[in-house]
């Protein structure tokens, strides 16, 4: 399971001077353990280079995309000590151009993913869904990249739920 954001959940936890350094420190009294929402907001630099197969009159080009991902992350520890965490990525600014006939290209979309993680760890959920979209000028040769992930793992760490699905399709 892809788990980014627990690491910055307990990092921020590990930060506070009076945060339980193992589980015989645990208040009796788990409500404590509930803390305000968490918003942070950030920039990554996007640069690729895709495959396009249907740009060039159905010839296909590579196209080489750069931009910026605009990051929103929300994390939410419960009364339970169960963290919760939400993240979307959207494309802000992404423009392309084919490397084999100049056309421009813009990057569209967004990418959410979604973490239900237990106080110790265990049980555990992970869902992602991707919607990237490159599109072209003119007809044809807009470029739709999709991903779905899903994986849910109980308290024993058995893995119930598994899928990934991935697909890259001309409109």
């Amino acid at each position: 399971m892809r788990r980014p954001h627990l690491l910055v959940a307990v990092a921020m936890l590990a930060a506070c001077s009076d945060a339980p350094t193992k589980s015989t420190d645990l208040p009796l009294s788990l409500p404590a353990l509930a803390a305000a929402p968490l918003s942070v907001h950030s920039a990554a630099p996007l640069s690729a280079i895709v495959w396009i197969g249907c740009a060039n009159a159905g010839a296909g080009e590579f196209t080489q995309i750069a931009g910026h991902l605009r990051l929103a992350t929300f994390i939410l520890i419960g009364e339970t000590g169960r963290i919760h965490i939400r993240t979307s990525a959207r494309p802000d600014g992404v423009v392309g151009v084919g490397m084999s006939t100049g056309e421009k290209y813009r990057g569209t979309g967004g990418t959410t993913e979604h973490e239900h993680i237990a106080a110790s760890g265990l049980p555990a959920q992970y869902t992602m869904v991707n919607n990237f979209r490159i599109i072209g000028q003119g007809t044809g040769n807009n470029l739709l990249i999709r991903s779905v992930v899903h994986q849910t793992v109980t308290a024993n760490g058995v893995v119930t739920a598994s899928v990934s699905h991935s697909s890259a399709e001309c409109r």
